[in-house]
């Protein structure tokens, strides 16, 4: 899966912000979407809106990798590359 923002704001200590998202599910369909991320005390607050439906979560950052946990079993894990414009 991955997350591009479409904003040129984003400085490389950020990630918050509004991307485009696409990926695969575990039953193999694939899904795109949205996600906006903003940061608050050092947590990221994620809604996602894929399908027409809208899935909350929040994350934490170490170096380069960001892990949200949204109500599931697995945890979504994005490496933030291009200086916080792209979640991989």
């Amino acid at each position: 899966a991955y997350a591009q923002t479409s904003s040129p704001t984003n400085t490389p200590s950020s990630v918050s912000g509004k991307y485009k998202v696409a990926g695969t599910n575990p039953n193999g369909s694939s899904y795109s979407g949205s996600v906006t991320v903003t940061e608050s005390n050092g947590e990221y607050l994620f809604t996602w809106n894929v399908a027409g439906k809208t899935f909350t979560g929040t994350g934490t950052l170490e170096g380069s990798t960001l892990t949200v946990n949204w109500g599931e079993s697995e945890s979504v894990i994005y490496e933030v590359k291009n200086g916080g414009k792209l979640l991989e």
